[in-house]
């Protein structure tokens, strides 16, 4: 058995209180823990069948006895240069991938150097690039010898900024390909599942307790630290002292839960004194254990600052191996300071909606305006809406029409049905700009009228 082997964005201040055809049956995990038949698909070749598999573009697969991740066979790939070589799958009917996590796969890089691998995703009413999910832009690097991919859910129904998302109760394509090979290659793959996790633990998990005799943190890039009581008031505070003139300083906490698939949120709250430099923006990068990131850029004000990222952004990750989290400022030009505490991550109980991306709507109870937003020609704009509805839950409204022509969204009534009055609607606007992610943040209140919110 082998063992286991970015994107910018600016968000705005933020307060979180208050508010299967083909293939062999399911295969329990440990990390795979809802019934067998809530788990809809996996593939371990152990029948000594490609089990639907093909070669595609210059790529021919086989069975194999070599480099099994588990049990005795794998898929063996020999991808021939050329300008997509890879393997896919059809499946014979849609699959339900809603109820999952993240798809994961084992694959062995039989050859000396490192190679790219993208991963491709149709649902069924998938035509072309911008109709599916596509990680060409950010593709997965193998190094030689055993690497694991993953592939977020939540990445495949946030779609992109050149493609919507997908509908993952319909699942119909897969292609797992490199991008402009130069040189014959072998890959052997194994262990294709569905990540199928209930929640567990707290709905509010403390990643670093501040509090704790040796809490799991460091100083980088010539910045010092030290834990004190907060300038807030609300207990323990890491005080980040930022050196002039040194790139890119700060801080690094190495957390002690890994795995945040079944959690929304990310939330740090940073404490800018008044009679002190402190930096304008703060960034925080998130990175797993396979070597990926991806940075989150905040702008900070004087005082108190409540920075919240919602997980599903993140999701050139993979969330279920996460590692570490490194906030840094960018060189400053004076001695600063900044006062870190509360990082922690926070679970919504959501319930999903069919994603949104046409600029009207029969019956329109929200509508999200970016005509008069000032961006470069090139921008292009992707929202996400948390409504709140009675009993407690969230529903969750996807805008990503693909497109630098979508810049209005409009929401029907069906998804204000339920609506907690009086309690307000949380919609976040990104913004793309040459792999430069933007983000602001909107909160509103519904009156039961049809509403429109500006963004300029």
């Amino acid at each position: 058995m082998r063992s286991a082997n970015t994107a910018v964005l600016c968000l705005t201040q933020l307060a979180v209180a208050g508010w299967l055809g083909g293939c062999a049956g399911p295969v329990q995990r440990a990390n795979s823990t809802l019934a067998t038949d809530e788990c809809p698909w996996a593939c371990t070749f152990e029948d000594g069948t490609t089990q639907g598999w093909t070669g595609t573009d210059k790529g021919t697969v086989g069975v194999s006895d070599e480099h099994p991740a588990s049990g005795r066979k794998s898929l063996r790939a020999d991808l021939a240069p050329g300008p997509y070589p890879g393997i896919g799958i059809d499946f014979k009917t849609p699959q339900d991938w809603s109820k999952c996590q993240a798809l994961r796969f084992r694959v062995l890089n039989a050859s000396g150097g490192p190679v790219t691998l993208c991963v491709r995703v149709d649902d069924a009413d998938s035509r072309d690039f911008s109709t599916r999910y596509n990680n060409d832009m950010d593709p997965h690097k193998l190094t030689p010898g055993d690497n694991e991919v993953e592939v977020p859910i939540a990445a495949l129904r946030q779609g992109g900024f050149l493609s919507r998302g997908l509908d993952v109760s319909r699942i119909r394509v897969m292609r797992v390909f490199s991008v402009e090979l130069k040189s014959p290659v072998t890959l052997f793959f194994d262990d294709f599942h569905l990540v199928c996790q209930r929640p567990s633990g707290p709905d509010v998990l403390v990643l670093a307790d501040l509090g704790a005799k040796a809490p799991r943190w460091s100083a980088n890039n010539g910045a010092a630290g030290g834990i004190v009581p907060s300038p807030a008031g609300a207990g323990p505070a890491l005080q980040v002292d930022l050196p002039v003139g040194s790139p890119y300083p700060g801080v690094s906490f190495h957390v002690a839960e890994r795995n945040w698939l079944s959690y929304d949120l990310l939330s740090l709250d940073a404490y800018c004194p008044a009679d002190a430099p402190s930096p304008r923006d703060i960034n925080l990068k998130i990175l797993d254990a396979v070597g990926r990131s991806q940075t989150v850029g905040c702008h900070l004000q004087k005082g108190a600052n409540s920075i919240c990222v919602p997980l599903e952004m993140v999701s050139s990750v993979s969330l279920g191996r996460v590692s570490e989290v490194v906030i840094f400022s960018g060189t400053p030009q004076a001695k600063e300071v900044v006062y870190l505490s509360s990082p922690v991550l926070r679970r919504v109980n959501l319930v999903q909606h069919s994603a949104v991306r046409d600029a009207k709507a029969a019956d329109p109870a929200l509508t999200l305006d970016m005509t008069d937003f000032k961006v470069p020609r090139n921008t292009c704009f992707l929202a996400m809406v948390y409504i709140p509805l009675a009993g407690g839950r969230t529903r969750a409204v996807r805008c990503n029409s693909p497109g630098r022509d979508a810049v209005r969204y409009a929401i029907g009534a069906d998804a204000l049905a339920g609506y907690a009055a009086g309690k307000p609607i949380q919609i976040w606007m990104y913004v793309s700009d040459h792999g430069t992610w933007c983000w602001w943040r909107r909160s509103v209140a519904y009156q039961g009228k049809p509403l429109v919110v500006r963004f300029d």
